[in-house]
């Protein structure tokens, strides 16, 4: 059974306007339930006052949350031990964006329903609280509140009031409507109003999963549970195991295995909609949920059926309804206006129309299952209930039944939301008004306040669900049923065509009878005046078909009142079929079954094959083999078929392929033949097939898997992300192997993405050549990624199928920007000098110290980064880091050019796949000399000069004379060591008592002196004017 790929999350609107999240406290932030109880089912909660439109959705009730443990409350607790795990109490507060009025709500993004059969990337379930799982391991996915949009149906302006599910300010004399799966009960002593929310507690184990039996302890066999609120949703019950009722066994155990009879149930779930509560005669009070169930028949067989389980006590006890029907599905209760019960259900076996029972005893058991012609389906979910809920019994308001589903009964496409009215209990349903084009899954329905319907509904498989809402107004309906009989035409001649008209309203109606005609068909229109209350009129159209028209033709019929309003039906119109040929063609693989891992094929063996031929003709055909790729058993004399009757079918058994060496090189064979079709005179038909490929070897998985992000339309500049927001991104998958396979990630920066968690980009059954997008996954900011400015969103991908080795397939995803990056470097060099001697000037010894350093001058984080061959790792934004310094000693050109440039540098940097380079450019530092000496400058006593980068001072007036040209002449050498000390120099007058370096001793002059250089002779002694000081 296909599934629809989710249900919303669970929501609780509560009186005083507050809503809570499963397991948050009064005003605490919503948050994500992961008891496999919660993560599987999402409950629903009906109520018996005027429902919120709010809590109605296409997966069950929306009153609010599960209970807060999991302490379960059995019936038989000698066949039931309690898990071990609680679970927190249940509450939740309302978001803002459902305060908000519009006419159409996305609501949160939420876990989704898939089987391998849907051209869905996702293979696991989540569900409601009153439905079943469809996969394993399924759970919820945490609501994020979106912005909200407008919808492009046609549904007038609706607004999503704040205001009580489960309102009780005023004595309850009869029992309201539900919202969703959960039952709205009114206790008939108190008359208080309660939710009771149903929903299955699959363990380890999914609908199709379950075993038989009904042991609560076994993991292995999915449960059943109602839970209760009193206080309108802001807390629930611990849960009730109810699964002896719902999920009987009456097998035996023999040697250890348990051995089903018939009417056990092996999978079940509460189908996703909601409960009721009778109003009328006998039965008014009873409380009514559905299920569907995998059933054991008489036969050994399974079938998909129906049934009700109902509580005549305020839910205190509860008993099982009879199976009904084969093939069923998620199906709905509505009560009539008579008190019967009416059954709708999707049908599980695609006959693409409604399944409908009615039950005459509250639901206990049910009449024959028929269809309903008017009510095409695409095999979805759909809701059914009453227009008017206040109604009194037998009222022409309590006769309106309000249908909602996709209007699309020609094929699986879920699209073309509908609204129909009924104002007969269901018998026909003349009104019908389009929702919303396109895209429609899942929807629920409910009436809400102020005489509106709300209806809840899927946009997408992936995160929109919406809400709408009309009144009876904007329906436009007339209750006035159009039937027309099926009626044979001829292509190109006019035909009568009966059509009519019964008037269901109180007062007389008049307008006009048509038909919608496609291109090239015409159709006249007919007058209705003055038809009676309850009275009939059939009148004449004339129906013209265009030439070529063939078979069956549905059109559709109105009736238009004087006012405007209309009625509809689709009428049946059948014409010949022309004569044509043709033959659907297939092919089985007959070869005995063998592991081509181990074992592959070689050359000259051969692989059989079955050919079925199916004749489409519908005239006598001779079906002939033609062009194949066969190496025998194919020619006309084995498959050939002469004489085929209309209808007929065969198989031809000898085709043979014996494998050649391209054969083995590709890896697989798919055999490819087509038939030549003659007969009744007609041309020539060639019909050709190509059967699935017979792996050959092993090595054949592959996929094509391309990611992006989906959030184009955002100005990183303007409006970058922050940490934890989500970035959405999406992946296209294409099966590049020759045959079915399963593809799903097995790494990534993404969630929801990897299996089994609700929203993965898993699919099973992949067909050849077939290929999905998975729109689901998001990336969670982290402040790593702000501060990087991107995020890498590589992922890895498994692609597997029956007898081949998995292969895993790296996807590479790049840079995903977070931030308008814009990575900076920036280099600088300063120089320092040191005045090593302490003369004040510089001059040759001097040092001069380069601090050089490189800063990150840009918006995001920068690694590896170089500067002059020093690897310096990582700058965050804003961070400066300085080399290691260079000194610098000063040369006498230094002195003499008065300056010292220090040498260019280059770092480098990267953010990511981004490089930077910065260069610090020559940066050049004056020097502090003393002025050069110049042969025509007069000098006085101490002034100083610089000469040969050396330090010189006048001793008297002098002019013309050189620096150093004599001992004895007008200038003295200053110089001082590094420390402070002075230099001997054999130009400077020195005093008694001066102290000198010379040659690294140190020396104290005994008097005047000038040239005399300290010396010390091999004797020890110290001659002249210097003695050593120790």
């Amino acid at each position: 059974m296909a599934r629809s790929q989710g249900e919303p999350a669970s929501w609780c609107v509560c009186s005083r306007g507050t809503a809570r999240r499963p397991g948050s406290p009064r005003g605490a932030a919503r948050r994500t339930l992961n008891d496999p109880l919660h993560r599987t089912n999402r409950k629903a909660c009906p109520c018996n006052a005027v429902p919120n439109p709010l809590s109605a959705t296409p997966g069950g009730a929306r009153c609010s949350s599960p209970p807060s443990s999991e302490r379960w409350r059995s019936r038989s607790a000698s066949r039931r031990k309690p898990p071990s795990r609680h679970l927190p109490r249940a509450t939740s507060t309302i978001p803002r964006w459902l305060r908000e009025p519009t006419r159409s709500r996305t609501s949160p993004p939420t876990a989704r329903r898939t089987t391998s059969s849907t051209a869905s990337p996702h293979s696991h379930t989540s569900v409601t609280a009153s439905s079943s799982p469809r996969g394993t391991h399924a759970r919820a996915a945490r609501p994020t509140p979106p912005t909200p949009t407008r919808s492009s149906s046609a549904a007038p302006p609706t607004t999503a009031r704040r205001g009580a599910i489960c309102r009780s300010s005023r004595p309850v004399t009869q029992p309201r409507r539900s919202t969703a799966t959960p039952i709205p009960a009114t206790s008939s002593t108190t008359r208080r109003a309660e939710c009771l929310a149903f929903f299955v507690y699959s363990k380890d184990v999914s609908f199709q999963g379950s075993r038989y039996g009904n042991d609560d302890a076994d993991r292995n066999i999915i449960s059943a549970a109602v839970i209760h609120s009193d206080d309108q949703g802001v807390t629930w019950s611990e849960p009730e195991l109810i699964t002896d009722v719902v999920k009987p066994a009456n097998g035996t155990v023999v040697n250890g295995a348990y051995q089903p009879v018939a009417g056990d149930v092996r999978g079940v779930f509460a189908t996703s909609g909601e409960g009721i509560q009778l109003r009328y005669g006998e039965h008014a009070g009873r409380l009514i949920q559905q299920y569907a169930a995998h059933v054991r028949q008489a036969d050994g067989s399974e079938a998909i059926q129906a049934y009700s389980v109902y509580s005549d006590d305020h839910g205190a006890t509860w008993q099982r309804g009879a199976f009904v029907g084969t093939g069923m599905d998620e199906n709905k209760v509505v009560e009539l206006s008579d008190g019967r019960v009416m059954l709708n259900s999707r049908d599980s076996s695609n006959g693409r129309q409604r399944k409908v029972a009615i039950s005459t005893d509250g639901g206990a058991t049910y009449g024959t299952v028929t269809r309903d012609a008017e009510l095409p389906d695409p095999t979805n979910n759909a809701s059914i209930t009453r227009l008017h809920p206040d109604a009194p019994k037998g009222s022409a308001d309590a006769r309106k039944l309000i249908f909602t589903n996709s209007n699309n009964g020609a094929n699986g496409d879920r699209v073309n939301g509908a609204v129909r009215l009924s104002c007969d209990d269901g018998e026909t349903w003349p009104g019908l008004r389009t929702l919303k084009t396109g895209f429609f899954a899942y929807s629920s329905a409910t009436a809400i306040d102020d005489g509106r319907v709300g209806v809840l509904w899927e946009g997408d498989y992936t995160d929109q669900i919406r809400f709408s809402s009309f009144d009876e107004a904007w329906l436009n309906a007339v209750c006035a049923p159009v039937s027309v009989p099926e009626t044979a035409l001829q292509a190109g001649v006019a035909k009568t065509v009966p059509v009519t008209i019964t008037n269901q309203e109180d007062t007389a109606l008049s307008g006009t009878v048509s038909f919608h005609t496609p291109t090239g068909w015409t159709a006249s229109d007919a007058a209705v005046t003055d038809l009676a209350s309850g009275a009939s009129v059939t009148v004449d159209v004339s129906v013209t078909a265009p030439a070529g028209a063939e078979g069956a033709q549905r059109l559709q019929a109105a009736f238009t009142t004087a006012d405007g309003r209309l009625s509809q039906t689709t009428a049946a119109l059948q014409l010949p079929l022309n004569a044509k040929l043709g033959a659907t063609l297939s092919v089985t693989n007959t070869t005995a079954a063998r592991d081509v891992v181990s074992n592959p094929y070689k050359v000259g063996e051969q692989l059989a094959f079955t050919v079925r031929v199916v004749g489409t003709s519908n005239v006598v055909s001779t079906l002939t083999p033609a062009a194949n790729t066969f190496s025998s058993g194919f020619s006309p004399t084995a498959c050939r078929w002469q004489n085929l009757a209309v209808g007929g079918a065969y198989n031809c058994t000898t085709p043979r392929r014996t494998l050649t060496q391209e054969d083995i090189d590709r890896g697989w064979f798919a055999p490819e033949f087509s038939f030549t079709i003659t007969g009744g005179g007609l041309a020539t038909v060639t019909a050709s097939h190509t059967g699935a490929a017979v792996p050959l070897r092993d090595g054949l998985l592959d996929a094509d898997i391309s990611g992006k992000r989906t959030d184009t339309g955002r100005d990183l500049a303007a409006d970058p992300y922050a940490a934890g927001e989500r970035v959405p991104y999406s992946f296209r998958v294409d099966n590049a192997t020759p045959g079915t396979v399963t593809v799903a990630p097995v790494a990534g920066p993404f969630a929801p993405f990897l299996p089994p968690n609700a929203g993965n980009c898993r699919y099973q059954n992949l067909p050849k050549d077939g290929g999905y997008t998975c729109a689901t996954p998001r990336h969670t900011v982290t402040q790593d990624d702000v501060d990087r400015g991107y995020f890498t969103a590589d992922t890895t991908w498994r692609v597997e199928a029956a007898g081949q080795t998995a292969k895993d397939i790296e996807v590479p995803g790049g840079e995903v920007d977070v931030i308008k990056r814009a990575p900076a470097l920036a280099a600088s060099i300063s120089g320092e000098w040191t005045d090593a001697n302490g003369t004040g000037v510089a001059d040759a010894g001097d040092t001069v110290t380069w601090t050089r350093t490189v800063r990150n001058t840009g918006n995001v984080l920068l690694t590896d980064v170089t500067a002059d061959g020093a690897e310096l790792g990582s700058l965050a934004k804003g961070e400066t880091r300085q080399l290691e310094s260079q000194v610098v000693t000063l040369t006498v050109d230094d002195i003499t050019a008065a300056k010292i440039a220090a040498e260019r540098f280059a770092a480098t940097a990267s953010n990511g796949s981004l490089d930077v380079t910065a260069r610090a450019e020559a940066s050049e530092l004056t020097l502090p000399t003393a002025p050069l000496w110049a042969a025509g400058t007069v000098y006085l006593k101490g002034d100083q000069v610089t000469h040969q980068g050396r330090l010189w001072e006048a001793g008297w007036w002098t002019r013309g004379e050189k620096p150093g040209s004599s001992v004895s002449g007008a200038w003295q050498e200053v110089a001082v060591n590094g420390d402070g000390e002075v230099v001997w120099t054999a130009t400077q007058v020195f005093l008694a008592g001066d102290l000198v370096v010379h040659d690294g001793q140190r020396y104290e002059a005994r008097w005047w002196t000038r040239g005399d250089e300290p010396v010390m002779t091999s004797s020890g002694k110290h001659p002249g004017a210097w003695k050593p000081v120790d």
